[in-house]
């Protein structure tokens, strides 16, 4: 999927987030600054890996579940460039994030159908405060793994959401971390947890009637194929876990799609 123009946004940083924060906000890692990584894109193409990586969970989800006038958001939108292609796709785009930074991206980004909050994804009247309800579709990369109270999140985003919209995850793979990372440590050390794909379908369908999983991952990429320096989008694949479950150990992402909440 193509858009009209890349923005390249710069945030603020964590050391002072907890502070300008209200002190009624829920103390869980959402508030804890180690628990949070920002990434910066930087242009493209070609993408470093973490880019490629970053950019392709937003492009996939728009092409198959956003449409023009959606209201679409960006749970955890950490430096805002999800919003701006949420945005300019045409949708009506909602960044939340904790970083109060992100109060500033609305004007960094240039886009009047952009709009951002600055508040915790796991407090409990977080709907009520900034009033953002019926969206067709929620979007939250990179975001679950550096919460505790992810309970509370997933909670959120339902509220947020209108009984006929999606809630796509995307988060990375534990198998592959556990198995190819150096000490089976975390994909970053600021998460607090990873989940496998049956962990993370496990907690999704205590909330949803409907989960779908999907791997994210990189043909060729372990064998040496692929330049981990200069990727495009075209090098990035999505695909039904029970189509290819073999994948568990080269996905780098599982991405869930979730539909009907059990209200």
């Amino acid at each position: 999927m193509a858009f009209p123009r890349t923005t390249i946004v710069q945030m603020n940083g964590y050391d002072s987030a907890a502070s300008s924060l209200s002190s009624e906000l829920t103390d869980t890692a959402a508030i804890r600054p180690e628990t949070h990584a920002r990434h910066q894109l930087e242009g493209g193409p070609p993408y470093s890996l973490d880019s490629a990586l970053h950019v392709s969970r937003y492009t996939w989800a728009i092409e198959h579940f956003v449409h023009p006038g959606d209201t679409a958001v960006d749970f955890g939108c950490g430096t805002g460039f999800g919003v701006a292609f949420l945005a300019e796709a045409g949708a009506n785009a909602v960044g939340i994030d904790l970083d109060p930074g992100v109060l500033q991206l609305k004007e960094a980004i240039g886009l009047e159908n952009a709009t951002f909050f600055c508040d915790n994804a796991c407090a409990p009247d977080l709907v009520d405060r900034i009033g953002v309800r019926d969206a067709d579709v929620v979007l939250s990369m990179e975001t679950i793994e550096h919460l505790v109270d992810y309970f509370t999140y997933i909670e959120n985003a339902i509220r947020m959401m209108k009984p006929g919209g999606v809630f796509v995850v995307g988060t990375p793979n534990r198998t592959l971390t556990y198995e190819r990372y150096p000490e089976r440590r975390h994909m970053d050390p600021s998460h607090v947890q990873e989940f496998t794909t049956l962990s993370l379908g496990r907690v999704l369908e205590s909330y949803f009637e409907s989960v779908e999983l999907y791997f994210q991952y990189i043909p060729g990429f372990w064998s040496g194929l692929i330049n981990a320096r200069s990727l495009n989008l075209t090098d990035v694949s999505f695909v039904k876990i029970e189509d290819q479950p073999t994948l568990t150990h080269d996905a780098f992402a599982n991405v869930a799609v979730c539909r009907l909440p059990k209200r």
